[in-house]
């Protein structure tokens, strides 16, 4: 919950949309992280987000689905044409509403509960349980954990915190970039 709304403030601030809900993630066989292809060149967007992110309405945009809440919003300008390397996973949490102050916090989990992360999170998992589970789906998971750094964002549930969430993310994103640059060694 609040993929789509969390993508769209960083494409409101300029960056590209690689996608707001689902990629395709394929394995590589090298250490090198994996490439994602771009998804849809749509964001879907309640009439909230909508003008709470881009300050309009829903007016005149297509509906995702007929009697949805939820209108799509073009993303074709700023879609990148190829595959983009994976660098950074990040899993979409909510504060628990009992607990004191609800800010923003990153936290980066280790590869045994990353990969229980991209289990809980994959999609396919859905499919595999009818279809008799995957036994490689484990080892993608895994191989990807040791690749990929997966933090968990927690946030408050309220919009109000969008600006707050891209602020960390921006942080995190370029500490992860300078402790990987080379000549650093990971520790």
């Amino acid at each position: 919950m609040g993929k789509s709304t969390t993508a769209s403030m960083f494409y409101e601030r300029g960056h590209k949309l690689l996608s707001d809900d689902l990629i395709a993630c394929r394995p590589s066989s090298t250490d090198a992280p994996p490439r994602v292809a771009p998804g849809f060149p749509w964001m879907k967007l309640g009439e909230h987000s909508l003008g709470e992110v881009f300050g309009r309405s829903g007016d005149g945009l297509e509906r995702s689905v007929p009697n949805s809440s939820k209108r799509i919003v073009p993303t074709h300008d700023r879609q990148p044409d190829s595959p983009l390397p994976l660098r950074h996973i990040y899993v979409l949490g909510y504060h628990d509403d009992n607990q004191g102050p609800q800010e923003v916090k990153i936290e980066r989990v280790g590869a045994k509960q990353a990969c229980l992360v991209l289990l809980s999170n994959a999609f396919v998992q859905m499919f595999l349980e009818e279809a008799g589970a995957d036994p490689e789906h484990l080892d993608r998971c895994a191989a990807l954990a040791r690749r990929v750094p997966v933090s968990v964002l927690v946030r408050p549930q309220s919009t109000d915190a969008l600006p707050s969430i891209y602020e960390a993310v921006l942080r995190d994103t370029e500490s992860t970039r300078s402790s990987n640059a080379p000549g650093n060694v990971s520790q």
